[in-house]
């Protein structure tokens, strides 16, 4: 296989940066600095640039690549080399991903958290508000169910208090066992030992199977 180099990000995906992560530091820089410092430190950056390199590269013909902020594809000179990529226009398929609705999937405010009290009830609570909401003791039929509650929180399908959930100020006297994300779905909170934190109610809403995970 013989390649050549097609460009680098500053020729095809912003003339402003030299790199992919530059780009994103620019698109966020009017956000408020806190939240910069707390994606930071979540290491949410880097995930946002993995997942907008993979867009990218979604979009590109067989025999082209972004590699780190360089683009390689097939020589002229390879058997492989296609009309398609003569004629590829990087920038095009650069501009039609939308970098600001990746930023959104890894958002860590957005985040939904799940708490659970001393009596095994719960509570759902934005990793980036104060307000936690009881959702009351774990019946049967909420068993396996805080990622479908999360996930429709996330997209806008309820509020909490739309069906009676009551708010409290404070997580004090509660322990946090787990958390959802649209970027990497259900994580689960742990002591220093390994052991989840939940207890059996938080256990059982959470779903068995996540914790399998975590204890095999």
């Amino acid at each position: 296989m013989i390649t050549g180099d097609y460009g680098s990000w500053a020729t095809h995906g912003d003339r402003s940066n030299v790199s992919v992560e530059a780009s994103i530091a620019d698109a966020v820089s009017g956000a408020d600095l806190e939240w910069r410092e707390r994606m930071e430190e979540a290491g949410a950056f880097e995930k946002i640039a993995d997942d907008y390199r993979d867009a990218i590269q979604a979009t590109f013909p067989e025999g082209l690549w972004i590699t780190g902020n360089e683009f390689l594809g097939l020589h002229p000179k390879d058997d492989g080399y296609t009309e398609e990529l003569r004629e590829f226009d990087i920038r095009s398929a650069i501009e039609g991903v939308d970098l600001l609705k990746i930023v959104e999937r890894h958002d860590i405010d957005a985040r939904v958290q799940v708490w659970e009290d001393n009596a095994g009830g719960v509570y759902l609570k934005l990793a980036g508000e104060k307000t936690a909401w009881s959702m009351g003791p774990v019946t049967s039929d909420r068993e396996g169910k805080f990622a479908a509650d999360a996930e429709g929180w996330h997209a806008g399908e309820w509020r909490p208090g739309e069906h009676d959930e009551q708010p409290t100020e404070s997580t004090e006297g509660l322990e946090h066992i787990a958390t959802w994300s649209e970027a990497d779905g259900v994580e689960i909170v742990t002591r220093p030992n390994g052991d989840p934190v939940a207890g059996a109610g938080g256990q059982a809403y959470v779903g068995a199977e996540h914790f399998n995970e975590v204890t095999s």
